[in-house]
């Protein structure tokens, strides 16, 4: 008896192909390959924070993989295609708010003429596997509305970066393609989901405990 969906002659492991076919096809937008050798995490001081009180967050980014990574230092929420952050934050109820404002960073300085290799020293430090680097960053009401009502959040975040292989990552350091290729080790790139961490709003005349 034929089964609804399949025609007559489709047998079992054509289907199991055609399924096989339909995932890896689901996956061709997924993370560059190096992207899971880095996690990223957020945590807080406190969770415990009043009306209009500036949210410090903390921002580790860790080399997860077998081999040293150049990663670069600029954790930042200013957003950029060395290392940008891009906060959510998710009320009670779910309902997700994006930042209202944002801050784009561009170069306008010439590029050196000649290689600079103490700006890729101090500027893509070389991590250690099982190493991390680490920033502190604030939030406040300005950027999220939510943070001016009493309430419980969700804060979660998403971190990119071009890595130095970016033309405009390494030129400003006057190096080129050649010289980024000869790097004995590789650099990270692409973007990867933070840890969530929450976040309660009290009023202001509630003391702190």
């Amino acid at each position: 008896m034929r089964k609804p969906g399949y025609p007559p002659s489709m047998t079992t492991p054509m289907r199991l192909l055609i399924v096989l076919l339909v995932l890896s096809t689901g996956q061709a937008g997924a993370l560059p390959a190096n992207s899971n050798k880095v996690a990223v995490r957020l945590s807080l001081a406190k969770q415990r924070y009043m009306v209009g009180e500036q949210i410090q967050v903390r921002v580790e980014v860790e080399n997860q993989g077998n081999e040293p990574l150049y990663v670069s230092n600029s954790i930042s929420e200013v957003e950029n295609r060395m290392g940008y952050v891009q906060f959510d934050l998710t009320d009670a109820k779910g309902h997700r708010q994006s930042p209202q404002s944002r801050w784009i960073g561009d170069v306008f300085a010439p590029s050196p003429q000649e290689p600079d290799w103490r700006v890729l020293l101090g500027s893509w430090p070389l991590l250690s596997p099982q190493s991390s680097i680490s920033s502190q960053l604030s939030l406040d009401g300005a950027m999220f509305p939510f943070l001016t009502r009493p309430g419980r959040y969700k804060l979660s975040g998403t971190y990119s970066s071009a890595g130095l292989s970016y033309g405009l990552n390494y030129s400003r350091m006057g190096l080129k393609q050649e010289d980024v290729a000869s790097l004995r080790f590789s650099s990270w790139s692409g973007k990867v989901r933070s840890n969530s961490v929450w976040i309660t709003i009290v009023p202001a005349h509630v003391h702190r405990k």
